[in-house]
């Protein structure tokens, strides 16, 4: 009987990686309804209704919140991770930089689409890039879509729906 109720560190390990995918997706989840809500303050702030927002003051808004939010970031990974940002080559810091650009100018894009549409409908276009990955992937590649990505995409889809 003994060792029944123990479980070895391997066993552990999966649970924890998918506590953490459950805890990072419900952080981006909650993302678009708080970046709904700042825009929402931000109209009422300035005094202005949806349709009168000038399409300057919104970009420069989004782009402000999320320049804080790639800082705050950053920071954070350099306080937990130090020896990775300073180990950092200057192919790699070019490579970060370049990919960080230009997933910031699509959040900015995605934080102004909020400004205009629900935070839940935003959620869910963006959402729909775990089934159309796969399906570009194929097209891209000419290759066939297996069973299981074919289930994968389905259950994806349900997913988002939800």
């Amino acid at each position: 009987m003994v060792g029944l109720h123990t479980e070895s560190k391997t066993a552990k390990t999966p649970w924890i990686a998918i506590w953490a995918l459950v805890g990072v997706n419900a952080l981006w989840g909650l993302s678009f309804p708080i970046m709904r809500s700042l825009n929402l303050q931000m109209e009422h702030f300035y005094g202005l209704d949806n349709d009168s927002v000038p399409s300057s003051l919104s970009v420069a808004f989004s782009s402000g919140m999320i320049g804080m939010r790639f800082l705050a970031a950053f920071l954070l990974l350099f306080v937990v991770c130090p020896n990775l940002v300073r180990g950092a080559s200057k192919a790699e810091w070019r490579a970060g930089v370049l990919v960080g650009l230009l997933f910031y100018v699509g959040l900015v894009l995605q934080v102004m689409g909020l400004a205009t549409i629900p935070a839940s409908r935003s959620g869910f276009l963006t959402s729909l890039t775990a089934v159309f990955t796969p399906v570009f992937s194929a097209v891209l590649f000419r290759k066939s879509i297996s069973i299981n990505v074919f289930v994968g995409i389905l259950i994806a889809l349900l997913g988002v729906s939800i």
